[in-house]
């Protein structure tokens, strides 16, 4: 095993496929990156991204049995079995589609799906096997990062910040980058910034509330408000936005934290649905007021967790495409929000996975300590490797 290793990391450039299933069960992301280097010395170039979306079908037993209330034990087994297999040829299927000849690729990691998230135990759980990576692509799949991290007393999240450093510091400006998938969560980055001065977490709602009441109000027909154009026909409500800021108790926790589905749950999403028609408000008005509560957690994040101003906030993943949340975020940040092209904004946590995975093969911590709570530096991840090589 040492000898395959070592036969990847001695290649001065290692083609990865960085692959990342979010909490937005919207599909697969699948980014093709360019690796050289490691540690501070990483350089990663996008060679090609894609998303493989989930089917409807797919995307329900994902939800089902990423709650409590509905999970089955057998249903979660065998959808780590399937999922591994579906991630691996969706590796397959985004290669063929960006011309990358799979001869070519090294490694495999994925971040896996995450079922159910308990920092508070330190216990997590990410499903798509490994081994039916490594065995559907025929390459090594680094993956399963988040334990590692936990076992050293940390939350196992987020993961994101120590690419963040690694790509995004810079010696004159402050940046924060705001990533908005089914959960937000906030890396701040000051000017000429260490390791240790890096801030990073969870900061509340991304994406999730918004398709939960989209998938309440449309009976299931519709996932999330496209671009935000359902939220920009509302108005918000500062009422409602009151009542928002009370019932989310996430967003006042101080950090190290992170969160997920098991706290914005569908039953969430009824009782904010449930009281904004008590009030006689629209639906695009509770669209509205609960978009914009997404960029209010990151206000409360920078203003009540953070001593560093920013020059420059970056937003990306799905939130990025959202109309509206972006309005919103202009609003509370004026002048200061950087627009991503749209494939960066996408890719970039897939992205983030291929560099974490290059992390682990040169046996090199790959946690944010600041950002995760863990007690040391961790190599996080676990390696399956496919037959014959």
């Amino acid at each position: 095993m040492y000898g395959i290793i070592k036969d990847i990391t001695d290649k001065p450039v290692r083609l990865f496929a960085g692959v990342m299933s979010g909490t937005s069960f919207d599909g697969i992301d699948v980014a093709f990156a360019a690796i050289s280097g490691s540690g501070t010395e990483t350089k990663a170039e996008l060679r090609h991204f894609q998303t493989i979306p989930l089917t409807p079908a797919w995307k329900a037993e994902l939800l089902m049995n990423s709650s409590k209330d509905t999970s089955s034990v057998a249903d979660i087994c065998r959808l780590n079995k399937k999922l591994g297999v579906l991630i691996g040829e969706a590796v397959l299927k985004a290669a063929e589609s960006g011309g990358i000849d799979m001869d070519s690729v090294d490694v495999v990691s994925s971040h896996g799906q995450t079922m159910y998230h308990m920092p508070e135990i330190g216990a997590t759980l990410q499903i798509g096997e490994l081994a039916d990576i490594a065995a559907v692509t025929g390459k090594p799949a680094v993956g399963d990062f988040r334990p590692s991290d936990m076992a050293y007393g940390g939350q196992g999240a987020p993961l994101v910040p120590f690419v963040d450093y690694v790509l995004y510091k810079d010696s004159v400006k402050n940046r924060v980058l705001f990533n908005v998938g089914g959960i937000g969560n906030v890396t701040v980055l000051p000017a000429g910034c260490g390791p240790d001065d890096v801030r990073a977490f969870d900061t509340g709602p991304g994406n999730v509330i918004i398709d939960n009441l989209m998938r309440l109000h449309t009976k299931g027909l519709e996932d999330f408000d496209y671009y935000g154009s359902l939220a920009q026909t509302g108005a918000q409500s500062l009422k409602f936005s009151e009542y928002l800021a009370d019932a989310d108790s996430f967003i006042m926790i101080k950090p190290p934290k992170s969160t997920g589905r098991e706290l914005y749950t569908v039953g969430f999403a009824e009782r904010i649905m449930r009281r904004g028609n008590e009030w006689g408000l629209s639906f695009p008005d509770i669209l509205a007021t609960v978009t914009n509560h997404t960029a209010y957690a990151l206000w409360y994040a920078l203003t009540y967790f953070n001593d560093t101003p920013a020059d420059e906030v970056t937003v990306t993943g799905g939130g990025a495409k959202n109309a509206y949340l972006m309005r919103c975020l202009e609003d509370l940040f004026p002048g200061k929000i950087n627009k991503t092209d749209s494939m960066a904004a996408d890719a970039k946590e897939a992205l983030a996975f291929a560099v974490l995975g290059n992390e682990f093969l040169f046996a090199r911590p790959n946690n944010m300590r600041g950002a995760t709570g863990a007690n040391r530096g961790v190599i996080m991840g676990k390696l399956a490797l496919p037959s014959g090589l």
